[in-house]
């Protein structure tokens, strides 16, 4: 009898572990289709949140100066300022058509702010639209070909070419003096070789279009000339005109890049690995975080570093503080000899990397 209830004991143990085993098989099959269920449901509110997103972009790049940023960029810029604003991504997520939230104070915030921060980096430099340039370009090219072309020719027709760009064209009546002052600075390192030129160029602009005039002061035959841009349009236009000018000048190397200096690690880019006479950062270092401006300066390998600053406010009114502390207690900190130099609307350092 004992042995009979020692075996109906274990039928009902073994029972319900069956029992349990079922409804552990039962709950991993709900589980699998609720997972399945929610992953679904993430990506069609994904899909959903990208098409707005592509949206938004073309909004953010209806305003003239913007119009040649990269969508990608764009789109970069965007999610982060949507993650720092939760309550406005949570809007663009719940929604499917874009025309029902366009008039929403959060959507047109994100615009603003989007725009406002690409016009700092970016669209305050814009002068002229890319097909003006390009239409320059074109006439460039042409009269290189002519036998009639003369220096001067030449020279005036750069300089239409730098008044496509604000930067560049605020600086044309200065150009000649900050031209002869690199060079001043060069010749004081003896062991450097006079009758060539290899330079730097990050976020370069329109700079490259001063090349003939580095031709013409120093007399020099010989350049390299490496320079990054943050747009693709912009750095495509530097690439023809290298092609163009090579055509008449020889011994002129070119080489156009597209790099946003402003993203970490970009200091890594294989433009770093080559050795300069002098790197120049324009108008730049002010618009990027101080430690990966840090980053540059040690990573430059040259011996010589000119790096300006506007002295002047997005309004053209006169700052009251024009040096920049921070680059002070920086260069003192890595033990780095400076001088700073002021022309027109722009404060210059010209650092010693010896």
């Amino acid at each position: 009898m004992q042995a009979y209830f020692r075996y109906v004991k274990f039928i009902l143990q073994l029972c319900k572990a069956k029992m349990k085993a079922c409804e552990s098989r039962r709950d991993l099959k709900e589980n699998f289709i609720n997972c399945r269920s929610a992953t679904k449901k993430i990506k069609q509110t994904n899909k959903k949140m990208q098409s707005i997103i592509q949206t938004l972009i073309q909004e953010i790049k209806k305003k003239k100066t913007l119009s040649k940023l990269d969508d990608k960029i764009v789109e970069t810029k965007l999610n982060t300022l949507l993650n720092q604003n939760p309550k406005t991504k949570k809007l663009i997520s719940s929604e499917e058509n874009y025309e029902k939230i366009k008039k929403s104070k959060l959507v047109k915030e994100i615009i603003k702010q989007t725009r406002n921060d690409f016009n700092i980096i970016y669209g305050q430099f814009q002068s002229k639209e890319p097909k003006h340039t390009n239409k320059l370009l074109e006439q460039l090219k042409k009269e290189l070909n002519s036998t009639n072309l003369t220096e001067q020719n030449i020279l005036e027709l750069h300089n239409n070419l730098l008044k496509t760009h604000l930067s560049t064209k605020e600086r044309i009546k200065d150009q000649e003096k900050i031209i002869k002052e690199i060079i001043v600075e060069l010749n004081k390192n003896k062991t450097r070789e006079t009758d060539s030129l290899n330079i730097l160029d990050l976020a370069c602009g329109f700079n490259p279009f001063s090349i003939p005039f580095w031709l013409n002061i120093t007399k020099i035959k010989k350049i390299s000339y490496t320079c990054s841009d943050f747009t693709k349009q912009d750095q495509e236009i530097i690439e023809n005109y290298f092609k163009i000018l090579s055509n008449k000048y020889n011994e002129l190397k070119g080489e156009s890049i597209q790099l946003d200096i402003s993203k970490p690690d970009s200091e890594n880019h294989k433009i770093f690995s080559k050795k300069y006479d002098f790197a120049l950062i324009w108008k730049t270092l002010d618009l990027i975080d101080h430690k990966q401006a840090e980053n540059f300066i040690n990573k430059i390998d040259s011996d010589l570093i000119i790096i300006s600053f506007s002295t002047v406010t997005v309004k053209n009114r006169r700052m009251n503080v024009k040096k920049r502390s921070w680059l002070h207690k920086l260069l003192r900190r890595l033990n780095l000899k400076y001088e700073i130099k002021e022309y027109s609307n722009e404060l210059f350092y010209f650092i010693e990397k010896k």
